[in-house]
């Protein structure tokens, strides 16, 4: 099936495979034949028929399907039930073109902003939902509804009068949040992408390593097991036809706004310690395997994503290709410093123990394996391609963070830490 998947609408009309359904229909549903022996086909008017005011015929699809086809690695073109629309360009009766409408929920935060960053120069119309607690760092023209997603009625004016071409979802962390979403947007939108996390997948390594979508999703955290019950609810509000929807998950995503994380904390000391010259901790034999992508990056398979039918009813990691040890890592970080980073090499579980609340991080994710791969997201999005290197990515978010006021200086618990591993007689390495 060949698709049109550019943000801006018009007549040209896709191929569509025989099992495609109904050719007059704004909206179809597409099935593989193997879905046809499977359930019976049923007609009616659904939420995203009545949506585009037609009545449309689909294939049924259990939760437990959706799931599976989400997960899979398999072309989501021979997957057993891909909600599409007819083309992905709307025109008026004149023949205008109609911009695509977008809105993101939330949209001030890390890759919010690199979605947006995506979204304007391709000419959508975006408009962000949150509280208004935090300034929006683009320039462009951005519409703000102000609410929180958390008050139903104010969560509602997001529809009131409204329909989108794609909702964005950023700041889903519970079930509630996602029933309520679900509830919100179904026949309101055509097309929904949640925001999810390499979280769900849990610690365990496959035996390749790296961890592709067809992974068991076991999470550990109680962030991660959230996540996951999230997924579940708007894949099931796919399988209902409610609209089409998409997960992604991120892993590690940094960039300007935010500061770098080290393997200990999320604003770490490190990186001052590093500048002034000063050994700093890594826990283990810093050989742990980890990804790290840059917001601007990330925020592409978001912003192409939208829209494209080849993502409908699809799960993606959403990470660059390349894979850091933990040494690594460090030596790059000091690098874009002019520096050397020198390792004083410890067990996770001593540094933990010494502050579990401040060393959270490393508790539950960073002292554990984290390679992804995001092979599916770019056979899908052919736009998803990484160019920050992550050198230069550092550079950046440090020169944002001493222009903000916002560097951290070294503390002296962490001193004390550096003191009590030396007393041990154990030497820095340089990474």
């Amino acid at each position: 099936m060949t698709v049109d998947h550019k943000l801006r609408f018009g007549s040209k009309k896709p191929n569509v495979p025989r099992a495609s359904i109904r050719d007059s229909s704004p909206l179809r549903a597409f099935a593989h034949p193997s879905a046809r022996r499977h359930e019976k086909r049923k007609s009616g008017t659904s939420l995203l028929g009545a949506f585009r005011g037609s009545t449309w015929s689909f294939e049924p699809l259990t939760v437990s399907s959706a799931l599976s086809v989400a997960n899979s690695g398999r072309d989501p073109r021979s997957s057993a039930f891909i909600i599409g629309f007819n083309n992905l360009r709307t025109t008026a009766g004149s023949g205008k073109t109609i911009v695509m409408n977008v809105l993101l929920i939330g949209g001030t935060g890390l890759i919010s902003t690199g979605i947006i960053k995506h979204l304007l120069p391709r000419g959508a119309k975006v408009t962000m939902f949150n509280r208004g607690q935090r300034a929006n760092r683009l320039d462009g023209p951005v519409e703000t509804l102000t609410g929180d997603r958390n008050d139903p009625a104010q969560f509602a004016r997001c529809t009131d009068g409204r329909t989108w071409d794609c909702v964005i979802d950023m700041i889903c962390f519970t079930p509630e949040q996602a029933e309520a979403s679900a509830k919100t947007f179904a026949g309101k939108c055509k097309h929904f992408i949640f925001c999810s996390t390499v979280c769900t997948y849990g610690i365990k390594i496959p035996p390749g390593v790296i961890v592709d979508e067809t992974f068991p999703q076991e999470p550990i955290s109680t962030y991660g097991k959230n996540k996951v019950a999230c997924e579940k609810i708007f894949l099931a509000a796919h399988a209902r036809g409610d609209f089409a929807a998409t997960i992604i998950r991120p892993s590690h995503t940094y960039g300007e706004g935010s500061p770098l994380i080290d393997q200990l904390e999320f604003d770490a000391r490190a990186w001052d310690r590093i500048e002034k010259g000063l050994p700093v901790l890594c826990a283990g034999d810093g050989l742990g395997l980890w990804n790290s992508t840059h917001r601007d990056d990330v925020g592409k398979l978001f912003a192409f994503a939208a829209g494209n039918t080849r993502t409908f009813g699809q799960a993606y990691n959403a990470t660059t290709e390349r894979v850091f040890t933990w040494r690594d890592y460090y030596r790059e970080v000091a690098g874009a410093l002019g520096k050397e980073a020198k390792l004083i090499m410890v067990p996770a579980s001593w540094i933990v123990a010494t502050d579990p609340k401040r060393f959270g991080l490393l508790n539950e994710i960073t002292q554990f394996h984290g390679p992804y791969t995001s092979a599916k997201a770019r056979r899908d999005v052919p736009e998803f391609v990484c160019d920050i290197a992550f050198s230069e990515g550092a550079a950046r978010v440090f020169a944002d963070q001493k222009k903000r006021g916002a560097w951290k200086s070294d503390d002296p618990a962490y001193q004390q830490m550096i003191d009590n591993a030396t007393a041990l007689g154990i030497t820095p390495v340089t990474a």
